[in-house]
């Protein structure tokens, strides 16, 4: 017996030492043991990353691929051996632990062994748009006007949008009347195209060329395919700021810019970058606040300059326009001269860094520039350019620097350019040649709380005339919203200086406005104002003025933004003579069979059907417009290519409507229109008492299976049971422990006035399970 006992202690401790024993014993176990293949999870530092990696062991060392680990967020270093597989016992600040019964391989690394952990702050979600419906805009802003000397005049300007789901095809014009007047001007005629998910615009007809900040844009007929950031609005262009840090506990990481939390994220032990930390352009200060859980914090401050003069690294915005020069814009419909091209290529190389050139090729005349676009952090931006042109043989050459800063109470700005005498562009071709000379310096400084100074010298040399501006303006603003601004310009090529003191003062829903006015060449003069701004969601305004000096001036205008116009009304008093003046704009749109009137439309437009009359439709939780007597809506003013949401209030239908869908975000295209169906669904809803064959009620909290529906409904009080719609009869089961009860209920009332019909008692005949009753 004692044998026995002693035996069974000793394949006790055997089965617990196996292992041990075996591999100091048996060398071909130890063989396996050594040289084999395992699927492990990995932990790096006690976390778990998520990933199961192949690991192969030889020779009792592990082996993984180089691409694994990094997968895993370990850094491999100069040092390190190469090839597409990795012996982990080579890498130094690694120490490997096989975890066999957890099947984990835990590495502990240091913290130059790890690769950052990703934070983006400001990573916005590009939106599609939807599907755009078909239709048509036509924009009008008509004018009439009589002069007691002049007589009477007037005139029209209107656009027109014809728009379908991939394209649209605008055309505008003026028409002017009067004294000896009769005019019909056309202005552009175009189709558009956009790619948003290309960031790509076409457009086939008039157009404006892109230029740089040293070129010129020019107006022509004819082909225009580039880049267009506004396609994507949500996107941010210019390169964001980005900071590295590490911690060696579980921390918690808060970002301010500029004063404003715009983080609160935790850390893992590490280190950690934060990318597309979001700022507006211009300075900005960045800090980062690390605090562990005992509370100890490190705080980082770094201020960052910000521009939309440059692109982020590996983004690309191109132009290229081919067609015929303009003239005359906007005093002939039709004409069109001289061929051009033109390309312009911009592309950000480093966060500091944007490349950009420019060539242009036309009638005997070519050029071609470029230049760099440098942020100086944290201080401001430094651009430098330089071009050359060919014009009749003549070469000529332009060179150009611009530079601005800011500080915290400071900002700068200097622009200059010099072009030879025989420097042209495409431009010249119908205009006056690029100006001799540029030089534009301007400062601007916040003196505390005791306003903001401006300076500014501008001296343009356009070959034919030169201007030389000085200016010097200071305002400051008051608590309560009163403003005071005082300014003097002197014009050195004319010879004229003139000085002015404004004042502007809020009454309630009112402003009064006065100013004075010294000018060496035309007079003084001194004027004021009492206005009231009409609300542009709908509402009255006006505004009073006189003015006194070389001309004397009395005037009054009224303006009413009603619901589906813009109406305007005025009348003046200049010197003896008197000038009256009516005017109304507003848009037309026509979806469909419909037809809406609107002041605008803005950016976009939809059409909302709430499926009843005279309800409010609500965008951003604020209401916009009430549907008409066909149960729609017209909702303007949309921003293209963002998200738009567009809601209607349940409450508002009577208890038989069930609204699947109050609610909708919409991503409209520029200039077009886009239908929203928040039509709820008519129901049939009934409240029904159910009562068993005994005459009792089924147990409260039973619960009821409709024929042919997932979900399942609750016996209430006194046999109660809500059904949602019964559009036509149907049957149900209830179930309650043992009990099994089955009923039938036909459909309630066609016209039940808004109201909930009651149907009841309806008998439950009970059923064994094998027989329906």
């Amino acid at each position: 017996m004692h044998r026995l006992r002693a035996r069974g202690c000793l394949l006790a401790c055997l089965l617990l030492v196996g292992p041990q024993l075996a591999y100091g014993a048996h060398p071909a176990v130890r063989f396996e043991l050594d040289n084999r293949d395992l699927l492990l999870q990995v932990w790096i530092n006690g976390r778990n990353t998520q990933l199961d990696a192949a690991v192969i062991q030889r020779n009792g060392d592990l082996w993984m691929d180089r691409d694994t680990l990094a997968a895993a967020g370990l850094r491999f270093q100069r040092d390190d051996p190469v090839g597409p597989r990795v012996d982990l016992s080579k890498l130094a600040g690694i120490h490997v632990q096989l975890d066999e019964t957890g099947q984990r391989l835990l590495i502990d690394a240091a913290g130059d062994r790890l690769q950052p952990e990703r934070i983006h702050v400001d990573a916005p979600r590009l939106a599609t748009p939807d599907p755009t419906a078909s239709g048509m805009v036509l924009n009008y802003d008509v004018t009439a006007a009589h002069d007691q000397r002049g007589g009477s005049n007037g005139g029209a300007t209107l656009s027109a949008v014809l728009f379908r789901p991939r394209w649209r095809f605008a055309n505008s014009g003026f028409r002017l009347y009067g004294a000896g007047i009769q005019r019909t001007v056309r202005l552009d005629s175009s189709l558009v195209m956009d790619r948003p998910d290309a960031l790509r615009q076409w457009v086939i007809g008039d157009a404006v060329s892109d230029s740089l900040r040293w070129s010129r844009p020019v107006r022509f007929a004819g082909l225009h395919v580039g880049t267009d950031f506004s396609l994507q609005p949500q996107m941010r262009t210019f390169p964001l700021p980005g900071f590295l840090g590490s911690t060696t506990v579980p921390s918690n990481l808060d970002v301010y810019v500029n004063a404003a939390h715009v983080l609160d994220k935790p850390v893992a032990p590490g280190p950690f970058r934060v990318d597309d930390i979001p700022v507006d352009a211009g300075r900005n200060v960045a800090t980062l606040v690390v605090r562990d859980l005992l509370g100890r914090e490190q705080t980082q401050t770094v201020p960052f300059y910000a521009s939309d003069r440059l692109l982020r690294p590996g983004l690309s915005d191109y132009s290229f326009d081919a067609g015929f020069l303009r003239r005359d814009y906007g005093l002939r419909s039709f004409a069109y001269g001289t061929p051009a091209a033109l390309l312009t290529v911009r592309h950000g190389v480093h966060r500091n860094l944007t490349l950009e050139a420019h060539a242009e090729a036309g009638r005997d005349t070519a050029l071609f520039g470029g230049g760099a676009s440098i942020a100086v952090q944290p201080l401001g931006i430094l651009e430098i350019d330089a071009a050359t042109s060919m014009h009749n043989g003549r070469q000529g050459h332009l060179i150009a620097l611009a530079a601005s800063g800011q500080t915290r109470s400071l900002s700068l700005f200097g622009r200059f350019e010099l072009s030879s005498r025989d420097y042209r562009d495409v431009g010249s071709l119908y205009d006056l040649a690029p100006a001799r000379r540029r030089l534009q310096l301007g400062a601007s400084t916040v003196l505390d709380r005791r306003g903001t100074l401006t300076a500014s010298w501008i001296d343009v040399d356009q070959r034919v005339y030169r201007t030389q501006l000085v200016s010097l303006s200071y305002a400051h603003a008051f608590g309560d919203g009163v403003y005071v601004s005082i300014g003097s310009l002197y014009d050195r090529s004319g010879n004229d200086w003139q000085g002015q003191l404004s004042l502007t003062i809020p009454l309630g829903t009112h402003d009064l406005s006065a100013f004075a006015r010294r000018d060496r060449r035309d007079g003084d003069a001194a004027g004021m104002t009492l206005s009231r701004p009409a609300n542009p969601d709908g509402g009255f305004g006006y505004r009073l003025g006189a003015y006194t000096g070389p001309t004397d001036i009395r005037e009054a205008d009224a303006t009413w933004n009603a619901p589906h116009a813009t109406l305007r009304a005025g009348v003046s008093r200049i010197d003896e003579d008197t000038n009256a003046r009516i005017g109304a704009s507003g848009a037309l749109v026509l979806m469909g069979s419909n037809t809406y009137a609107a002041r605008r439309t803005g950016d976009a437009f939809a059409v909302v059907d709430a499926g009843a009359a005279g309800l409010p439709i609500y965008r951003e939780h604020r209401p916009v417009a009430v549907t008409g007597a066909n149960g729609t809506a017209l909702v303007t003013d949309l921003n293209a290519y963002a998200t738009n949401h567009l809601s209607i209030d349940p409450t508002d239908y009577p208890m038989n409507v069930i609204v699947e869908h109050p609610e909708r975000d919409v991503v409209p295209r520029r200039d077009s229109g886009v239908r929203v169906d928040l039509a709820p669904q008519v129901a049939h809803p009934v409240l029904v008492t159910l009562q068993l064959e005994d005459g009792r009620d089924p147990p409260l909290g039973a619960r009821v299976a409709i024929d042919g529906r997932a979900d399942l409904l609750v016996v209430g009080r006194h046999g109660k049971v809500f059904i949602e719609d019964i559009p036509t009869p149907l049957s149900g089961t209830v179930r309650s422990g043992r009990l099994r009860c089955r009923f039938r209920i036909a459909p309630p009332p066609a016209n039940t006035h808004g109201r909930i019909p009651t149907e009841g008692p309806i008998p439950c005949l009970q059923s064994d399970g094998r027989h329906e009753p």
